[in-house]
């Protein structure tokens, strides 16, 4: 998964498979051809690959999490930040917030990891003002 466009923005999400009713978040399965549609709507390129090998998750409440999940990683490519950042806020809406979004140091992808934490900003505030404190 290597794009050579001027923003790459990254995320990961985890897929508890059969554990997905019983996460602490359960989200709709990630489907490519969804993502596909979002992509040609923003003029990017979406890249979702499922990682296959099962990673250990080391959790204080093993009851409420699966041992073991699958990442699903998600690479959001384009030219233009405000596509970008729109597909990327579209994905957020249709899967939920991310459970992580790795370090960028440089290039491409510092550009993607400042997009996506403003589109997180974004998803938090619209999620939350429908609260009522």
């Amino acid at each position: 998964m290597v794009s050579l466009a001027a923003i790459v923005a990254e995320f990961h999400y985890w897929d508890y498979g059969e554990f997905s009713k019983t996460a602490m978040e359960p989200r709709p399965e990630i489907k490519n051809d969804e993502l596909e549609r979002i992509a040609r709507r923003f003029n990017v390129k979406v890249e979702a690959e499922k990682v296959e090998k099962p990673y250990r998750r080391f959790s204080s409440s093993p009851m409420r999490l699966p041992i073991f999940y699958r990442r699903v990683d998600i690479l959001v490519s384009g030219e233009q930040s405000r596509d970008v950042k729109g597909c990327v806020g579209e994905i957020f809406k249709l899967y939920g917030k991310p459970d992580e979004v790795p370090r960028a140091m440089f290039g491409s992808k510092k550009a993607g990891k400042k997009i996506v934490d403003e589109a997180l900003r974004d998803f938090d505030q619209t999620s939350s003002s429908g609260f009522i404190r």
